[in-house]
């Protein structure tokens, strides 16, 4: 948040946003009692084995590690989480990320309290209630994600035009007010840099700031033959998984192995492919099913 709060680009937020809901909140099992160290985006348990270059990615979260940086940074990370969401200059609140709570800032020399209202990620809205704001009025800088579309704000119930600097809407604040904010957030196919390897002729989902990932409990052994087209329609559906998360289906194809024998290594066999549905959930959740494969990237139809 550094450069963030040096160059009031949120562009810097968008990836901080993107590890807060994906990296951090992956490396803790939901009853908080067992840990990853890494996090890979892809995991094939029978691989994972000790004495190879797969030691460090382990198949199950752990109960402790001999040095136990991210359970402590975890929690350092959480408590601190209020100097990530605002930044105050001397007129100005910015808004970076979007979590419930109150704040109180010195804003043009009054002391302005704050209160944001959500259910963000799974809602992409929120509400932020301002009072105590002096006669001369705050400047307010709302980031726009990088994954925003149809982005719309109110104050006090009326829309107000969109002046967007560096990735905030920015709007001028005069007496106590009500400001909510809303936009739509799809799923969507991304893709990396052919540049990388390991990657590249393979799409993630993502919606808003969450990574989804494909597992073995949803979808099946041999997550590696897969395959998605990125232009598949892909529906949101309410689950009562991991507490209540939204789960994402869509339309794919398996490659078929019944015409290989099981002694087979190499063969002349043609490539066949069969129609099967696919259920991704939040990267952040996987592993709390049991062991089993998970992938995050999936091998692209053309």
């Amino acid at each position: 948040m550094r450069m963030a709060n040096i160059t009031r680009d949120t562009s810097y937020v968008d990836v901080v946003e993107r590890a807060l809901y994906n990296t951090v909140l992956a490396g803790i099992a939901l009853d908080g009692r067992s840990f990853f160290y890494v996090n890979p985006l892809e995991v094939w348990p029978a691989v994972c084995l000790p004495h190879t270059s797969r030691e460090h990615v382990k198949p199950m979260r752990q109960k402790w590690f001999g040095v136990a940086c991210c359970p402590p940074n975890i929690a350092r990370t959480l408590a601190s989480l209020g100097q990530y969401v605002y930044a105050v200059s001397e007129d100005t609140l910015y808004v970076n990320l979007f979590v419930s709570g109150t704040l109180t800032a010195q804003l043009c020399g009054a002391q302005v309290e704050a209160q944001m209202e959500t259910k963000f990620p799974f809602e992409n809205a929120y509400v932020l209630t301002l009072a105590k704001v002096p006669k001369e009025g705050i400047f307010l800088a709302l980031r726009i994600p990088d994954y925003s579309r149809d982005y719309r704000i109110l104050v006090n119930g009326q829309p107000v035009s969109l002046q967007e600097k560096k990735g905030y809407a920015c709007l001028h604040l005069t007496g106590d007010g009500v400001v909510s904010v809303c936009f739509q957030a799809p799923p969507r196919f991304v893709r990396a840099n052919p540049a990388v390897h390991a990657d590249c002729g393979r799409v993630a989902l993502m919606k808003g700031p969450l990574v989804y990932c494909l597992e073995e409990a949803d979808n099946g052994q041999n997550l590696s033959g897969l395959y998605v087209s990125g232009a598949a329609t892909v529906t949101e559906e309410d689950s009562s998984l991991f507490g209540g998360c939204k789960v994402l289906t869509f339309d794919g194809k398996r490659m078929e192995e019944d015409l290989w024998d099981e002694d087979e290594l190499y063969a002349e066999h043609g490539v066949s492919l069969l129609a099967v549905p696919l259920r991704a959930i939040p990267y952040a959740y996987w592993n709390n099913r049991g062991r089993g494969e998970m992938c995050v990237w999936i091998k692209e139809l053309l």
